[in-house]
């Protein structure tokens, strides 16, 4: 049984991991909304004066919990500077972390 532990373990954890060189601390942040999509960011990229106003528009849009990506584009289109989604989120948290820096 102890060879089987051994194995199990080994297989979670290789042990070219296991020595501390090729540790890595991987940090998450959580960013509030709010702080991403300030008012100034909004007024500059969107139609909308601020974050409630925005996301009171998009919830008024799509009602519903799933709402293809293709329809939230053209949300953002629509509304927006931005193609997508992840246009408007990459430049709300470029934006954050020179705020932020």
């Amino acid at each position: 049984m102890e060879n089987l532990r051994e194995l199990l373990d080994s297989l979670c954890t290789p042990p070219h991991l296991e020595s501390s060189k090729h540790e890595r601390e991987i940090e998450f942040t959580l960013i509030d909304s709010t702080d991403l999509y300030t008012s100034e960011f909004l007024q500059k990229y969107s139609r909308f004066k601020n974050h409630s106003e925005f996301f009171e528009s998009y919830s008024a849009t799509f009602p519903d919990t799933y709402i293809p990506l293709s329809e939230q584009n053209k949300f953002m289109e629509e509304n927006t500077s931005f193609k997508t989604w992840d246009d408007m989120y990459d430049l709300a948290l470029e934006q954050w972390e020179h705020r932020n820096s």
